[in-house]
């Protein structure tokens, strides 16, 4: 575990010991969940020497129709405090809305209120999640004059990722063109557009699921980076098919191994799956009567480092496996930009 990571918990766990001698509550949300107008709620609250009793539930609009709850669930991960400190809330609204400004008051047997938005809850669980993507940007803002290839970087959804990188030479590869972007090209083909040992950090965002052969894209990064290069990857381990028909696959944190490794050239530093979701189907069937316990997770990520060049090759092109499917794009670039990115 990362020191980074090991301090944030052991930030948490010294906070919650105070808040537990001083008698200020420890609140803390699991889940926090919207299907359609259905809103579900559920963690664990912790008051010395009281007891939670009842939760108001409300918002400023007048949205809210019904609400359920139940407390004093078994909660295991929390016995040393009190196993029987679970909660969980379900509220139905008027309409579909934004669950986030709903607020919830708790009431503990001794009177005590606490109240809290299901958006601050939210907040406070999320600052839990181990995030390789600030350990990432801290490393290479703490160094100067890097050159970073972004891979799929276009500037989708008005986003131009570019700018958190500080101070450095980010190049902008993507298969389709938009003004952010430097090179138009297929990244299975990366050795073809810039020379070996270039780049000191490659960095990509929501890219792997869209690439048919990701091993060869792994194998080209190996071509272009530096020794002692970092890789930065998110991606998806369980998210809807999107920008069909290129959407090949998902990653879980154990995926990475099967293309990072020594074999083709990397140590993989850290990795990580966040963000969890519900796995439910649209028609219940009887074999999946508690699907919704087994989560996905929206992204998987990776942080890795090149230790050495590969000699594995992958000779297949795109057209060889892809016919009419993958983007036809031809390769654009500025001849002058390119000699300037291979200096």
């Amino acid at each position: 575990m990362k020191f980074s990571a090991l301090s944030k918990k052991l930030k948490y766990y010294i906070s919650s010991a105070l808040k537990a001698r001083t008698g200020i509550p420890l609140l803390m949300v699991d889940s926090a969940s919207k299907f359609h107008d259905y809103t579900y709620v559920s963690g664990w609250y912790y008051k010395k020497g009281d007891k939670l009793k009842e939760i108001i539930v409300y918002d400023e609009l007048d949205n809210i129709v019904k609400t359920q709850f139940k407390t004093a669930l078994d909660y295991p991960s929390v016995d040393t405090l009190d196993k029987n400190c679970g909660w969980k809330l379900s509220i139905l609204s008027k309409k579909e809305i934004d669950p986030r400004p709903i607020i919830l008051k708790f009431i503990t047997n001794n009177n005590h209120e606490y109240t809290i938005t299901i958006g601050e809850l939210i907040n406070i669980r999320q600052e839990r999640y181990e995030n390789i993507y600030s350990n990432f940007i801290s490393e290479i803002r703490g160094k100067k004059h890097l050159k970073i290839l972004d891979l799929g970087g276009r500037d989708r959804s008005k986003i131009d990722r570019s700018k958190t990188y500080g101070e450095h030479d980010v190049t902008v590869l993507d298969i389709i063109d938009s003004k952010n972007v430097d090179v138009v090209g297929d990244a299975h083909n990366l050795s073809e557009y810039f020379k070996p040992n270039l780049f000191d950090v490659i960095v990509s965002s929501s890219v792997f699921e869209h690439l048919h052969s990701p091993w060869k894209v792994v194998i080209e990064m190996n071509k272009v980076l530096k020794r002692n290069g970092l890789v930065f990857i998110s991606t998806h381990q369980s998210v809807g098919i999107h920008d069909q028909p290129w959407d090949y696959f998902r990653f879980s944190e154990y995926s990475w191994r099967s293309l990072f490794n020594e074999k083709t050239g990397f140590k993989i530093l850290e990795s990580s799956m966040t963000f969890p979701n519900y796995i439910i189907s649209h028609l219940f069937r009887s074999e999946l009567m508690d699907a919704e316990k087994s989560a996905g997770f929206e992204l998987s990520q990776l942080y890795a480092i090149k230790e050495c060049d590969s000699n594995l090759t992958w000779n297949i092109t795109t057209k060889d496996i892809i016919q009419d499917e993958y983007p036809d794009v031809e390769d654009g670039f500025d001849p002058e930009k390119m000699k300037s990115i291979n200096d």
